[in-house]
């Protein structure tokens, strides 16, 4: 599963470099489902007590304690921008969890725990599973259940979702065309996990940018913000999905 992973993420990036630079990314509400909203509140609502305890080692409780379909959902909801909606709702909804005892108990750290989301997609080399579920959405599934879906994931379709979302984040570019024709939105926190996936699969990948881990936990926490339009790293004022490929690239290389 890894040598083809590396295989098919260095494949992708082959012409990544030429694009132009163009604009920044606004954030799309409706990519995640009201149906998967509702469903991640609730998950949360119930979990809220042990996410904050998880705060310093939350990938591996995340890996020991949750299964595959909601780690998948989790990481969607953070790529495309809709974590700190989430957040909100359960902020607003008092954590269920502890209502009766009068207190609630905080969620940990948005950017930690979605950066621990990608970090376990890593270690538990299911980095791809993200890419698959996209593609099997733009062919009318919500994501990979059962093995009868594979047909629609074994013909280069996550690789070209994630190359394309590569290449339009490269170019800064505020959306990319995906495998239906579709021009989808294009959030910093998805370029974020596509340079991420990238550089997590290809050993010759090199970061463009030569970052400072303060700078880059910064960045990363301007990155998952609502609304983010430009970002700075090393001086330079990104557009913000180019910004998030980069970055993505950088915390793969850690």
């Amino acid at each position: 599963m890894r040598a083809h992973n590396t295989k098919m993420l260095a494949a992708c990036f082959l012409f990544l470099m030429a694009s132009p630079a163009l604009a920044n990314p606004p954030l799309d509400p409706d990519q995640v489902t009201k149906e998967d909203q509702d469903r991640l509140v609730a998950h949360f609502n119930l979990n809220a007590v042990k996410y904050s305890t998880w705060q310093s080692d939350v990938h591996v409780a995340l890996l020991n304690r949750e299964p595959a379909e909601m780690l998948v959902r989790v990481r969607r909801a953070c790529a495309v921008g809709n974590m700190p909606i989430i957040y909100a709702l359960v902020a607003a909804d008092g954590v269920k969890a502890h209502k009766e005892g009068g207190t609630a108990t905080p969620m940990p750290d948005l950017t930690f725990f979605c950066h621990s989301v990608l970090d376990l997609a890593k270690q538990t080399d299911s980095i791809n599973l993200l890419y698959q579920n996209l593609a099997l959405q733009e062919q009318g599934f919500r994501e990979r259940i059962s093995a009868n879906q594979d047909a629609g994931i074994t013909g280069g379709q996550p690789a070209a979702t994630m190359f394309a979302i590569l290449k339009a984040a490269n170019a800064a570019q505020t959306s990319y065309t995906a495998i239906s024709g579709q021009s989808r939105p294009l959030p910093c926190p998805l370029a974020l996990d596509a340079g991420y996936s990238w550089a997590t699969g290809d050993a010759s990948a090199q970061v463009p940018l030569a970052l400072d881990g303060n700078e880059a936990i910064t960045a990363e926490e301007q990155c998952y913000q609502p609304g983010v339009t430009s970002i700075t790293l090393q001086g330079h004022v990104l557009p913000a999905s180019k910004a998030g490929l980069i970055l993505g690239a950088w915390f793969a290389k850690q």
